[in-house]
């Protein structure tokens, strides 16, 4: 008697932007060579065109089964498809899914079932050509050399090599006990990378892993980027949320990440961000281009990066930076300082050829400095800058550091607010300020008020000047009294 072969339900969703493709694709699931099989088809809202393909493949063959939505939904699959599948199956056979400008090789579900059946997998993974979508040329592939099987925490041993492989939905055999026992709850819907979380969580629920080392899935590559979730904001965060849950999966999975899957999933990280990079300096989704590239340079999974990785994408983004418009604004300022601080990078000269910016920069820079080694080196170029910027040629560098929103103000020519802040530490006996820094204040408001040609200013701080000196040198206090008198509203 001849064994009954097992069900492989297929979860197929149509869309317009698929429609050069689907039939190609339909045409693949029709013509398997392994029989046993059930398309389901969820079509959302798509046009005249593509409903009027998939209607036709319903009508010759009982085996496609079509369900249409009238209105948008942000997710079919696991809110409708999936469970649709699970009840009209029991839980019984396999499922997989296939993307609708995608195909499969025609023997892809007998060669896969076969693998699984022999080998008692609870998944079951097979290699795939990238083809071209104007040519339909192959143009690439991804696949093992050698069939794999893997059993619990052995996973980690073939993290790394299957990693591609185990990033999209499409082309994955699973016994649909495994698909009936992973929480969807726990599958975060994010803009890019949602279905990479909903594989983590079937490997979770699978303990049998096999990878057939045979390319049966032909996966459309746009030479022009069609994909909607590039063009969307949340996709810059993604390379780091990806990051997380392949940490907490593998956690899960193994009991621990070695040195090896961590700089792995570290160097996969900054790939995903080098894309991110490209969009946002190319304007795909704002013009706050600086601050995007902060928002993903500047966290802890890009700092740990730096430290375990060397990778060029440091240096991209940190000429980018050097080239745009930084210091438009203190807070653009401030960003773009902590991008080159956290890729350890400072230039020596700007193209713009000023000592005040490039020393307002290095500050900046120094404040969120964390290389130890090399701040000696970072500190040296900023008193450097110092001396040739005659306001600040006699302060040091520390006196920068503490006083940096008086030194904004002077390299930017704001002498009034830089005026205000030194009138206001002397009028409120600002402790701090003036155990360190007194005289240097008060010399500094006396020259800012020349500058500004502020008289009562200028006498004021240099009642400041005198009455230091004559608490710590009397010879110069007197000095001064003498040069000054005839100016000096009152006596000291």
């Amino acid at each position: 008697m001849d064994k009954v072969l097992p069900t492989v339900y297929i979860y197929i969703q149509s869309y317009d932007l698929a429609e050069p493709y689907l039939k190609r694709a339909l045409e693949s699931i029709l013509h398997q060579t392994y029989r046993n099989f059930i398309c389901y088809i969820y079509d959302n809202c798509s046009g005249p065109a593509v409903r009027k393909i998939i209607q036709h493949y319903a009508a010759i063959d009982e085996r496609f089964k079509l369900v249409l939505f009238d209105r948008p939904e942000e997710v079919i699959a696991w809110k409708f498809g999936i469970p649709d599948i699970l009840d009209a199956s029991q839980g019984k056979g396999y499922f997989t899914r296939i993307d609708a400008d995608d195909a499969l090789a025609l023997d892809a579900l007998e060669r896969m079932v076969a693998f699984a059946e022999k080998n008692n997998l609870d998944m079951t993974v097979a290699g795939v050509y990238g083809i071209d979508g104007t040519s339909d040329k192959i143009i690439g592939k991804r696949c093992l050399e050698r069939n794999v099987i893997v059993e619990g925490k052995e996973f980690e041993n073939i993290f790394p090599d299957t990693y591609d492989l185990m990033r999209t939905h499409w082309l994955k055999l699973y016994k649909l006990e495994v698909i009936n026992a992973v929480n969807f709850q726990n599958v975060e819907l994010i803009g890019y990378g949602s279905d990479t979380l909903f594989v983590r969580q079937t490997i979770l629920c699978s303990n049998r892993i096999g990878v057939l080392a045979k390319c049966l899935y032909r996966y459309t590559v746009y030479s022009v980027n069609k994909k909607v979730y590039d063009r969307n904001i949340s996709r810059i965060y993604a390379p780091e949320k990806l990051y997380l849950h392949d940490i907490n999966f593998l956690l899960k999975k193994c009991g621990s990440v070695s040195d090896n899957n961590l700089e792995f999933l570290l160097m996969a990280f900054l790939i995903e961000l080098e894309d991110c990079f490209n969009f946002i300096k190319n304007g795909a989704f704002s013009d706050n281009k600086i601050e995007l590239v902060h928002n993903i340079v500047c966290t802890s999974t890009f700092k740990l990066a730096t430290q375990k990785i060397n990778h060029y994408l440091y240096k991209n983004i940190a000429i980018w930076i050097l080239k745009q418009d930084i210091f438009v604004n203190k807070s653009v300022l401030e960003k773009a300082a902590e991008i080159l601080a956290v890729l350890s990078f400072y230039p020596a000269q700007l193209p713009s050829k000023s000592v005040e910016k490039e020393l307002l920069l290095l500050l900046y820079i120094h404040k969120f400095w964390n290389v130890g080694e090399t701040k000696s080196d970072l500190e040296n170029q900023i008193l450097s800058k110092m001396q040739a910027v005659p306001l600040l040629a006699q302060s040091t560098p520390f006196f920068a550091f503490l006083c940096l929103e008086l030194v904004f103000d002077i390299l930017t020519g704001e002498y009034v607010a830089a005026l205000n802040w030194l009138v206001d530490k002397f009028e409120n006996k600002v402790h701090y300020y003036l155990i360190h820094w007194e005289l240097d204040l008060a010399r500094l408001g006396l020259n800012i008020s020349a500058i500004l040609e502020n008289a009562e200013r200028f006498v004021w701080f240099k009642e400041r000047e005198i009455n230091y000196l004559l608490e710590h040198d009397e010879q110069a206090a007197k000095k001064e009294i003498e040069d000054w008198k005839d100016l000096l509203p009152y006596k000291i």
